[in-house]
C-alpha cells in the first residue's frame, strides 16, 4: 500500500509518486491550504480529484488511528535536527514496501516537534553542506519518489 500524507503540499506529486490518499491536518501552530479551493486545484492540476484527500484532520487523533491500524508513521525532519528525539534515517533506508503514512510539516515551521517525537521513525534528505533544507514540495517529491523507486523497480534492474 502506497504511503499515506499529512501536511501534503500538492496533490500531483502525491498521485504522480502513486500515494493511495492525503491528510491535510490542523495543528495548534497552523492549519493547511484547502485542497479544493480554485487555487490549489489549478496548482495541483485535478489530482486532488482523484486521489482521496481527508482534510482539517487533528494530526493527534490522525496519528493515533495509524497506530491502531498497523501503519507506519514517517516524520520528515532536518538531519542532525536536536527535535527529531533520535537517529533519522536516510530515504534508501526506509523499507517503503510497508503501509507508511508519511508525514511533512509547513514550509516555515515543519512538524510540531511532539510529532516528530511521536512518530515511529523519523527520515532525512542529505544535501549539500551549504543547503540547510528544501521546501516542502520539493522534500516530499524526493522521498515520494523514494517510495516509488523501491515499490515499483525497473524490469532487469
Amino acid at each position: 500500500m502506497p504511503p499515506y500524507v499529512a501536511h501534503v503540499p500538492t496533490a500531483t506529486t502525491a498521485a504522480a509518486f502513486g500515494a493511495t490518499g492525503a491528510v491535510t491536518t490542523t495543528t495548534g501552530q497552523s492549519g493547511t491550504a484547502n485542497a479544493y479551493s480554485p487555487k490549489a486545484l489549478r496548482a495541483s492540476a485535478g489530482a486532488a480529484l482523484h486521489l482521496p484527500v481527508l482534510a482539517g484532520m487533528s494530526l493527534t487523533i490522525l496519528l493515533t488511528q495509524l497506530k491502531m491500524n498497523g501503519v507506519f508513521t514517517l516524520a520528515s525532519c532536518l538531519q542532525g535536527d536536536p527535535q527529531s528525539g533520535g537517529d533519522s534515517l536516510s530515504p534508501w533506508e526506509v523499507d517503503w514496501q510497508q503501509p507508511i503514512a508519511l508525514l511533512i510539516g509547513n514550509e516555515g515551521a515543519g512538524l510540531p516537534e511532539e510529532i516528530i517525537r511521536s512518530a515511529d521513525a523519523r527520515v532525512h534528505i542529505p544535501m549539500g553542506t551549504r543547503v540547510e533544507s528544501l521546501n516542502a514540495a520539493a522534500a516530499a517529491a524526493v522521498l515520494f519518489y523514494e517510495a516509488f523507486r523501491q515499490r515499483f523497480p525497473r524490469p532487469g534492474g
